[in-house]
């Protein structure tokens, strides 16, 4: 590349190699330009060779999956006209990082995971996602994947001091598409007379997707 922008002549191999990174920018350039945010984004995943290496590799999982949660989160921008769908996108997603490193208010809500909660209590805990592919978590094969799971919850539920409000959707968007999951079956684990309150019907009010356990 330094031989390339300094005027130099280069080999076969080096031509060949920027010709095809020319390429793929180009691509991705007319993409962002002329499709939907979450189109031009899954096209870039394959154009710059993202999804050849992080797809199937055990190693990668967790960076696999919050790239494919990105793909969720430009959906929502697909009604904006191109480009400025892809410039929002990367505004909120700056805003996000900017936010995770400003220090938090006593009294404003901390999000944080089961793992780094480890140690921490909290006079109320919000446990969000109580469903079966998220917590236990689908790559939980076997018997002692999902027993770590259950410890993890176990961490999770006794974070609260004084009060935790457990919630889980019948239906929600996972890496873009929709996906309607049970509740988890660590719920059915809970002894009755600890919860308060518990609405798991998803008959009752079609247009409400969210429930709530909540107990003392």
């Amino acid at each position: 590349m330094l031989k390339y922008l300094g005027g130099m002549a280069l080999g076969r191999p080096e031509q060949e190699k920027i010709a095809r990174f020319q390429d793929v920018m180009a691509r991705i350039q007319n993409d962002i330009t002329s499709l939907p945010t979450s189109t031009a984004l899954k096209n870039l995943l394959n154009h710059a060779g993202f999804a050849f290496h992080y797809k199937g590799n055990k190693l990668e999982e967790d960076r696999w999956q919050n790239i494919q949660e990105l793909l969720s989160v430009a959906q929502k921008f697909d009604s904006v006209s191109p480009p400025e769908g892809i410039e929002r996108l990367l505004t909120e997603a700056a805003l996000m990082s900017e936010t995770e490193e400003t220090e938090i208010p006593e009294h404003q809500v901390t999000l944080l995971t089961a793992h780094s909660a480890k140690g921490l209590e909290y006079r109320h805990v919000i446990i969000a996602g109580m469903e079966e592919g998220l917590f236990p978590h689908s790559l939980s094969e076997t018997n002692s994947d999902v027993e770590e799971e259950r410890r993890l919850f176990y961490v999770a539920l006794t974070r609260a001091k004084e009060k935790l409000i457990i919630t889980l959707s019948h239906k929600r968007m996972i890496f873009g598409e929709t996906s309607y999951n049970d509740p988890s079956r660590f719920l059915g684990e809970i002894p009755d007379h600890l919860i308060e309150h518990a609405s798991l019907d998803p008959r009752h009010d079609s247009s409400y997707e969210e429930e709530t356990i909540s107990f003392d």
